[in-house]
């Protein structure tokens, strides 16, 4: 797959251009950094996918989704490293709106967090990353295969899963993500929730 990436931080196109490089599969095509940049190589270079940043210079993701969408259409995923720009999401569902998919990736210290058995990965620095695709009903048992797998190809790299979404986790999946705390876990659940009142069947505590 022919991917283009359009992001005006460099950092953040850097580690996108480097999760695409590690696959056989993939290759970048081009990286542009401004959307009226990605409108112009979309049309002089169409890629399959373009991972599209909200907030850019000149033209900003949304008006740069419409305009590839009406001029030059292919797939694509609107990635944000700044979220906290688009307080109403309205940025985001205008996109989503246009044609486009939605990831989320939010880059912080691995001290951020201080909350108990709320697990992260052991590093100075973490990548959040979050899958929001914009799909129809018909085609989510095609794409939840995908999420999970993607899923399972982080937590192999040490990453940690968020507590919310449509990936599919079984016990053992849980024990790794919490890893030494399990039985903590499993049992402050027994102590303060024994009927399984909270948030019932999204962990698989056992017997």
């Amino acid at each position: 797959m022919k991917i283009g990436i359009a992001n005006d931080v460099a950092m953040a196109a850097e580690a996108l251009r480097r999760v695409v490089a590690s696959t056989h599969e993939h290759q970048v095509l081009w990286i542009a950094r401004t959307g009226a940049e990605a409108v112009r190589m979309c049309a002089e270079n169409r890629p399959d996918l373009v991972l599209m940043d909200l907030n850019m210079p000149e033209l900003d993701g949304v008006e740069a989704t419409r305009q590839i969408m009406e001029e030059s259409p292919c797939a694509i995923l609107v990635v944000t490293g700044r979220p906290h720009h688009d307080h109403d999401g309205a940025g985001r569902n205008s996109a989503l709106d246009s044609g486009g998919g939605h990831v989320l990736l939010w880059p912080c210290r691995g001290t951020t967090s201080s909350v108990p058995l709320f697990m992260t990965p052991k590093t100075p620095l973490v990548m959040g990353f979050g899958i929001l695709p914009g799909l129809p009903a018909d085609i989510l048992p095609f794409v939840k295969p995908r999420l999970n797998a993607a899923s399972d190809a982080s937590m192999q790299a040490g990453a940690k899963r968020y507590l919310s979404g449509l990936i599919e986790f079984d016990r053992p999946r849980w024990k790794q993500h919490f890893g030494p705390k399990w039985d903590d876990v499993c049992r402050l659940k027994k102590t303060f929730d024994p009927d399984g009142i909270l948030n019932p069947g999204f962990i698989d505590y056992g017997p």
